[in-house]
Parts: structure tokens; sequence; C-alpha cells
């Protein structure tokens, strides 16, 4: 009988918590107005975030509106941008040399999937936005983001589980997960490059980075790739 009582307070957890999930992430999902930009003419639509993937369906009044869905396991990456997300599936375009189709929307707010894409496309998504972290960082520097011949000035936050960088202007900001970044470097107090998904990104620092930080940074991603 205990066995019984046990395997059926086992079988009632999983269902809550199978529940759980299933509210979260309809929670998370949203609709968001977007123009699809096109190359001869944006046209509006609606882009859904649903529980399983995303969905965009044309809000035109022509006979054949375009509809697309994807699934997670059909997104190659997506770059997130407070007010555009840009789609890259695994599908070629032949016409294109085989390069990866690509789906560009622009839209207010759409930095609010950030919380639902995190979770469910793992080391596939770019985050070009300032995220908002539950506990206060660590600490906050005063630094330049380099991209290109020039850069971003706004502030280096650091997180328990992020980096995030937040720029003073509408662009240029970005948030690098603890969990999805290969390496940190440091040639000077006042530099910092950040690998993350591929890709180094060059910070100018206005303040020395304290050395303490630096190492507890470096010694958590040294843990994480010897385990």
């Amino acid at each position: 009988m205990a066995f019984r009582s046990q395997a059926y307070h086992c079988r009632n957890i999983v269902r809550m918590l199978a529940a759980g999930l299933l509210v979260a992430s309809v929670a998370l999902a949203a609709d968001y107005p977007v123009t699809h930009v096109h190359v001869r003419r944006d046209q509006p639509g609606e882009l859904q975030m649903e529980s399983d993937g995303i969905r965009y369906t044309e809000t035109t009044k022509h006979k054949n509106p375009h509809e697309y869905r994807w699934t997670w396991n059909d997104i190659q990456k997506v770059v997130l941008q407070p007010d555009s997300i840009e789609i890259t599936t695994y599908k070629d375009v032949k016409w294109l040399a085989g390069r990866d189709q690509r789906f560009l929307f622009r839209g207010k707010g759409l930095d609010a999937a950030w919380p639902l894409l995190r979770d469910v496309l793992p080391r596939r998504v770019v985050a070009d936005i300032a995220t908002l972290t539950p506990a206060p960082p660590l600490l906050e520097l005063p630094a330049k983001r380099l991209e290109g011949r020039g850069g971003h000035e706004g502030t280096l936050r650091i997180a328990a589980d992020s980096i995030i960088f937040e720029s003073a202007t509408s662009s240029g900001s970005h948030t690098w997960l603890l969990k999805e970044v290969e390496n940190i470097s440091s040639s000077d107090p006042l530099e910092l490059t950040i690998a993350s998904l591929g890709t180094d990104y060059r910070l100018q620092l206005k303040q020395t980075l304290p050395e303490a930080v630096y190492n507890d940074l470096w010694r958590k991603l040294n843990v994480r790739s010897n385990h």
C-alpha cells in the first residue's frame, strides 16, 4: 500500500509539473503587430509566439495573404532587437546560391519575446537587447561596445548568470548568457572580449574591471567547460 501511495504521489507531481510548464509557455506566448520587410514592398501582418513555434500571417486584403509557420526545430537562428526580429531557417534559397532563408520583421516591443525564445532556442538567439535581471547586478561599469569602425557607449552590467551591455542609444545593446559564453579574455584592465556563439565582442571599459570579478567570471566558465 505504501508503494502504491508513493507511486500515486509521484504521478501527481509529474502531472503538476507538466501543467505548470504548459501554463508558463502559454503565458509567454503573445501576438505582435509587425511589418514583414520585403525587397519590393513591406507587408503588414501579425507575428504569433506560440508554445511550439512561431507563426506569421499577413493582414493585407489581397486574395492570397502569406502565412508562414516555423516549429522551434525549423529555426536556425534568431536575431532579436527591441523593434525587430530576424528569423533564419535551415531551408536553402536556390536563387541566392543556397543561402539560408531569412525573414525580417519590424514592430514595437518585440524584445518582450526574449524570455520565451531564450528557453526554447538555446544557443540560437542573438540578443541585441539589454535584459532585466531578477536581482541587482554584481557590478556596473561605463563602457563602449566596439562595432566596425565605431561603437556604442553605455553601461556594462555583470549579473549572476549573464553579462549585459545597455547602450545609451536605441541600438547597440546586447545580452550574453554565461551558459552560452565560450570564453572571456582581457589584455588590459580597461578592455574585455567576450566570445559567444562564434562571435567575439570587444568592449572598452571606462573604469577598471576588478580582478576579483574577472577571475570569478573566468572560473565559472572554466568549471563549466570541465564538466
